[in-house]
């Protein structure tokens, strides 16, 4: 199956969707010499570079004319909340799970509670670099397992050998 990428909308876009969604005091209010004659082209430019790193940005509710948190896809389409927006990315086909399994002869020289933190580590990270994906971590008697949801293509192949590395890290550096 193809990745399918978002397109990214033109500054000019961007500035009408901002202009419709920010204060003006926060916004174009801001134009002049305290700030800046083109602050609101820099909050522009910022929300490109966010919407072409990660796919989404937001407002917050300090600079939101409806004094709420505006969430927002390259599209330009809106949400409420973060939860609202993850769900419709996660309706898009391309998501695929990623199952890494450590065996225990391998961790098994670990302190559990440094596997344990080692493991939540790992999981903040990658929710950090990836905040679409969901990340199981199940370090059991037999095995350790680290599943991630939602994933996309793309990254699938960049987090199992990222994830594979930093297991292999520890496992050869603690022993």
């Amino acid at each position: 199956m193809p990745i399918i990428k978002m397109k990214m909308p033109i500054e000019q876009e961007i500035y009408a969707f901002l202009k419709v969604h920010y204060r003006h005091a926060r916004f174009e209010g801001r134009n002049g010499d305290s700030w800046g004659k083109d602050y609101s082209l820099c909050i522009v430019k910022s929300a490109y570079q966010g919407l072409e790193k990660h796919g989404y940005s937001l407002i917050s509710n300090h600079e939101s004319k409806s004094n709420e948190t505006v969430y927002y896809l390259r599209t330009l389409e809106t949400f409420s909340d973060m939860t609202s927006l993850r769900e419709h990315v996660y309706a898009i086909p391309e998501t695929v799970s990623i199952e890494i399994t450590v065996p225990c002869d391998l961790t098994g020289n670990i302190e559990r509670q440094e596997l344990a933190q080692r493991l939540a580590h790992l999981r903040r990270k990658v929710h950090a670099m990836h905040p679409f994906c969901r990340v199981v971590v199940n370090a059991g008697e037999v095995e350790t397992d680290v599943k991630i949801t939602n994933a996309t293509l793309a990254e699938d192949i960049e987090l199992r050998e990222d994830i594979a590395a930093k297991i292999e890290h520890w496992v050869y550096r603690l022993r």
